[in-house]
């Protein structure tokens, strides 16, 4: 099949995946629901002449732009997924990644990826970065393109420069000011450390990741479902609210390869509790922000391939289902919630909402 957006051709093969007879929805489906969504985003939030996205779009036609460093970070993600279905879709991933380097922010003390494009005054993020690397990585292990690696190495390098030992250990959520240690900025470090070893075969990022990892655990899990807080303030007081990202990349920390048959237990039993805590038992959709919840079957769909049970994958493909049947409106556009219902046209759609659909899809359809 091929899709027409605006000047750009996406294509679309029609191989058969093989798949358990007994899947709610077949892995083709879920790679068709993917590349619609991926269409909608080339027609909607991306110029004609231009590698980068805008941030939102609206049905009165406005266009904001560009987007910002998270909803670029979900982007690769979505692209990289691409990629591993259809190989022509490389040819956008490697355009996005040259692009993203105006992100690049070289003052100090560490350069870093900034929030928006520069030149402009410093506003990093250390978890911005941590998206980045992950995603650069999945990059560099598709195309085999150095330039990856490098800015994963560069990403991952500012990352681990928000760690010092104010409260114990941990890393700071953003650069300036200083002002908490989220799991959102120190999980997916930890996960970035272990991958980066695992793709470089550089075990000395190992302990790296084990040292946060242990912190977060530590500061960070409810200790009454074991599911992870947001973070805390600088004065070590407790933000108890709880997000789907934040267990999710616990939860892939704990299930990977480099880590020992206790700790993939750990991640198996976070899962569980996840699931009881934010996957409606009715309709199966996941209530959370878009951006949050495809971090959460991502991070499922991984654990069941650590444990070769497929344990997760119902609940994963029930969520999915409920999105695309539910969550996308009239015209394919998907809300910022995996738990909304669509009754028309949305007024507005983001980046960082429909790349997470094309995210959650894809990685699905594997």
């Amino acid at each position: 099949m091929i899709y027409r957006a605006g000047a750009t051709l996406l294509v679309v093969m029609s191989a058969t995946i093989a798949q358990p007879a007994d899947e709610a929805v077949s892995r083709e489906t879920l790679r068709q629901w993917g590349f619609d969504a991926l269409a909608r985003i080339v027609a909607d939030l991306q110029g004609p002449y231009s590698p980068h996205y805008a941030d939102e779009a609206r049905l009165d036609g406005y266009r904001a732009g560009p987007a910002f460093n998270w909803g670029v970070g979900v982007m690769i993600t979505a692209l990289t997924a691409a990629t591993h279905h259809e190989p022509l879709t490389a040819a956008r991933l490697e355009a996005f990644g040259n692009a993203v380097e105006v992100y690049w922010n070289p003052e100090g003390p560490v350069p870093g990826y900034d929030v928006l494009p520069v030149p402009k005054p410093v506003d990093r993020y250390y978890d911005d970065n941590q998206w980045l690397v992950l995603g650069f990585l999945e990059a560099y292990e598709l195309t085999a393109n150095p330039a990856w690696l490098d800015r994963a190495r560069r990403a991952l390098v500012y990352s681990l420069s928000g760690e010092d030992e104010t409260l114990g250990g941990g890393i700071w959520w953003r650069e300036n000011p200083r002002d908490g240690k989220n799991t959102c900025s120190n999980a997916p470090a930890v996960v970035a450390c272990y991958r980066f070893a695992e793709v470089t075969g550089e075990t000395e990022w190992l302990a790296r990741g084990n040292a946060i990892l242990d912190w977060t655990l530590a500061n960070l899990q409810d200790p009454a479902d074991g599911l992870m807080w947001d973070g805390m303030n600088a004065n070590g007081e407790i933000n108890e609210r709880k997000w789907t990202y934040n267990t999710a990349l616990t939860l892939r920390a704990l299930a990977d390869v480099s880590r020992d048959a206790a700790s993939l237990q750990r991640a198996v039993e976070m899962g569980r509790a996840a699931l009881a805590h934010w996957q409606d038992a009715e309709t199966g959709a996941l209530k959370d922000d878009a951006q949050f919840a495809h971090l959460l079957t991502d991070a499922l769909l991984y654990v069941d391939s650590r444990t070769g049970t497929g344990e997760f994958r119902p609940a994963v493909l029930r969520a999915l289902t409920y999105l695309h049947d539910h969550g996308r409106d009239e015209l394919g556009h998907y809300s910022g919630r995996w738990e909304a219902q669509a009754d028309g046209r949305w007024s507005r759609w983001q980046l960082i909402h429909m790349a997470s659909a094309v995210r959650g899809y894809l990685q699905a359809a594997k």
